[in-house]
């Protein structure tokens, strides 16, 4: 049997995940939880194979909640299921450790096979994230894109597209004002830009947020 956690800040969309996946006889959902620090809290008690992870979520940045939750299980598979666009945001979720990335417009039935696929320990992607993959390895990476970031500072670089306050950051990352300052300042010089509206017009245009 399949164990199953959900992480997503929609209720509704819980409950569909929950009916949707209660028909399968391989799986089983454990669990559920609304906000990053709800799923951390409940996970530490709970014997999970599969987390189902949403990217927007009300307390916490979606890569920093799967950097915690490895951290915490690191054996557990990980498959992001968001409304986002997959290829611009799927390589640095894969890079930080999740198996699969799907987004929530795709058929149930993909949904139930990704499920599969990472508890196997595989990667589960569409064949259009899996080409952007193959391209970006191929062509290699460039210190002027968000490819060039590490998993915190593409966390920090989110929330401030986002229009979060660095004090905001901090607290949320649960870090000072000046670490996250001089992630900003790391951030811009590594993407070439001058300042967070540039940023913010990078994420927007690169649909990043």
């Amino acid at each position: 049997m399949i164990r199953v956690f959900l992480i997503d800040d929609h209720e509704v969309l819980r409950e569909g995940l929950k009916k949707i996946l209660s028909r399968q006889h391989d799986i089983l959902v454990v669990g559920e939880a609304g906000s990053g620090r709800e799923a951390v809290r409940a996970l530490r008690s709970l014997e999970v194979d599969v987390i189902i992870l949403d990217i927007t979520l009300p307390d916490s940045d979606g890569l920093e909640v799967l950097n915690r939750i490895l951290g915490l299980k690191q054996d557990v598979s990980v498959l992001v299921y968001t409304m986002h666009e997959e290829i611009p945001l799927a390589i640095p979720f894969l890079k930080a450790g999740a198996k699969g990335f799907l987004s929530k417009v795709a058929p149930s039935k993909t949904l139930i096979e990704g499920i599969r696929q990472v508890y196997k320990k595989k990667k589960f992607l569409t064949p259009q994230v899996g080409e952007a993959l193959l391209q970006s390895w191929q062509q290699g990476e460039t210190p002027l894109t968000h490819s060039a970031l590490s998993n915190r500072e593409f966390t920090v670089f989110r929330l401030l597209a986002s229009g979060k306050m660095v004090t905001e950051i901090a607290t949320e990352l649960g870090v000072t004002k000046s670490t996250v300052s001089t992630h900003r300042r790391n951030i811009l010089e590594k993407m070439g830009l001058k300042s967070t509206s540039s940023l913010m017009r990078y994420a927007i245009e690169h649909k990043l947020i």
